[in-house]
Parts: C-alpha cells; structure tokens; sequence
C-alpha cells in the first residue's frame, strides 16, 4: 500500500500565499470581487479615496503635522500602483488574492511589474535622489519609512522642523492629481464600453512624456491615427 501522501490543490494561485481557505470565504473580499468585476465601479471607489488622501495631506501640511502628511504618501503610491496591477497585469484567478491584501503583496514587486508593462521603466521610485534635508534616498525607501511610521520617518519630520525648511508639497499635490485624472479616465472609458485592452493601451498613452508624442508627430503628421 502506497504511503504517498496526495497533493493537495491550495486555496490560492498566487506562489506563496496561505490561505487556509478561499479569500472569497470572507465576505468583504467576496464583495470587492464582485465590484471589481464592474471596473469603472472600483475606479469611482479609487477615485475617491485618492482624493481623501489627498486632502488629508493637504490638511496635516497646513497645520504643520509633518509626521502625519510624511506617513501618508505611501498610501496614495501604493493605491494608484496597486489599482493598475489589479486591473490590467493579473490573471482573473488571482484576484481575489490581491484584493484581499493577504501576503505576499510587495508594494516593490507591484511597482517593478507596472513600471514594466505600463510606465515602460520611465518610473521614478527606485532612482536614487538627492536632497538637503533628506540626503541621498530613494522615493521608495522613503515611502516604506513613512508607510510604516518608523523612526526614519519621525527623523525626517524632526529634521524639517528643526531646519524650519518645510518641502513644498504643492507639485506632488498636482501629481496625485494627475494619479486621480488617469483614473477618472479609466473608469469612463470602461464606462463607454471599452475593454480591458484598450483600456491598458489608454493607460500606457497617458504615462507617455511629451516628448513621445512630438516625436510620434513628426514621424507621421498626416497618419489621421488617433490613440486613446
């Protein structure tokens, strides 16, 4: 008689996770599922919260909560990542894992795919930068520092304070708000009907520098082609 145990097929696709039962069995994730399967549904939920953030951060700046807007900007990060990673880069089967936030669900290994497939490697979280305050970081170190409110991200408020040379937030402020414009265009483009192909085109027009575009022009002034 064979002692050889039988394999047993795990609850969940993705390498790593361990689950001890479906993530659907929870009926919070069950109902995200089911919104997720109505993109533009999710995106208006996105949309939104992207914009609380924002004027959370806004807030905690003008009363001088360095602290507090420091922890935040993860946040808006790894919302809008997050977002087109679900949306655009994963197997169906996989979804209920990553809209779970079960581990493992790396915010850095979200970002290398996207930056990838989508920002086409123009992405900027990884380049290390170089700051009179902040010395030599990259905007993902100092992401993870604030997400997790460490003492490095306490360090960086208490240096902003004692300087008396606060950052002004004022161009990331209309960086979130590009993040929330390529949503709200995302989520009526699924609204006009528009599949999931064309949509992730879309995205990765939008991401495109200007200089993409002058170039595309040159190339071909009288095409008549146009891009979503």
């Amino acid at each position: 008689m064979s002692t050889k145990k039988k394999s047993v097929k795990p609850h969940c696709p993705v390498t790593g996770c361990r689950a001890k039962q479906p993530h659907t069995d929870d009926p919070l994730i069950k109902a995200l599922v089911l919104r997720h399967t109505g993109p533009d549904k999710l995106l208006r939920w996105v949309q939104a919260s992207l914009s609380q953030i924002r004027e959370s951060i806004l807030d905690d700046y003008k009363q001088n909560r360095h602290f507090g807007w420091i922890t935040r900007f993860r946040q808006i990060e790894e919302l809008y990542f997050r977002t087109l990673y679900i949306t655009f880069l994963i197997p169906d089967d996989e979804i209920p894992h990553w809209l779970s936030g079960d581990p493992p669900n790396s915010l850095s290994a979200i970002y290398k795919e996207v930056n990838e497939k989508i920002l086409k490697g123009r992405g900027k979280l990884t380049d290390v930068q170089t700051d009179t305050a902040l010395g030599q970081f990259t905007p993902m170190n100092f992401l993870h520092s604030g997400g997790h409110a460490n003492y490095k991200a306490m360090q960086h408020a208490a240096t902003f304070e004692l300087a008396k040379v606060v950052p002004d937030i004022e161009p990331y402020l209309k960086h979130v708000g590009t993040y929330i414009d390529r949503i709200d265009h995302m989520r009526k483009l699924f609204e006009a009907g528009r599949d999931k192909t064309r949509v992730q085109q879309a995205i990765i027009n939008m991401h495109r520098p200007l200089e993409y575009w002058q170039l595309k022009a040159k190339a071909a002034p009288r095409s008549g082609l146009s891009e979503e």
